[in-house]
C-alpha cells in the first residue's frame, strides 16, 4: 500500500498545477488522486518550489472559467424587446387594478 500511496503522491506533485489552474480546490484535487487533503497540504511547499510559485498562491482557488449554458444562450435569443415592453406594461396595469381594488375594499370597511 505504501508503494501505491507514494505513486499517488508523485502523480499529485506532477499534476497538481493542472488541476489547480482548472479551478479545483485542494479537497477536490485530493479526491482526484485518492489522497487526503492533509497529504496535499503537506506537499504544497514541494509543489510550489517545483513550479516556481509561492505556496500561499496555491491555497487560493483560481476562478473557474465562466461557461454560458446552451439554455441561457437560448433565452437570450428568444427575448423580444417589444413583447417584453408589452408584458411589462400589462403587469403595471394589473398591479394598478389590484391596488385600486384593495383601496376600494379598505374604504368600504
Amino acid at each position: 500500500m505504501a508503494a501505491n500511496s507514494s505513486e499517488r503522491v508523485k502523480q499529485l506533485i506532477d499534476n497538481f498545477m493542472t488541476f489547480h489552474n482548472r479551478g479545483l480546490s485542494i479537497p477536490e484535487i485530493a479526491d482526484e488522486f485518492g489522497l487526503t487533503s492533509r497529504t496535499v497540504y503537506l506537499r504544497l511547499q514541494e509543489i510550489a518550489d517545483l513550479n516556481g510559485v509561492d505556496r500561499t498562491s496555491l491555497l487560493t482557488v483560481p476562478h473557474k472559467p465562466h461557461v454560458i449554458s446552451s439554455r441561457v444562450k437560448k433565452l437570450h435569443k428568444d427575448v423580444n424587446p417589444v413583447e417584453l415592453q408589452e408584458n411589462f406594461t400589462e403587469m403595471i396595469s394589473l398591479g394598478n387594478e389590484l391596488v385600486s381594488k384593495i383601496d376600494t375594499i379598505l374604504n368600504e370597511e
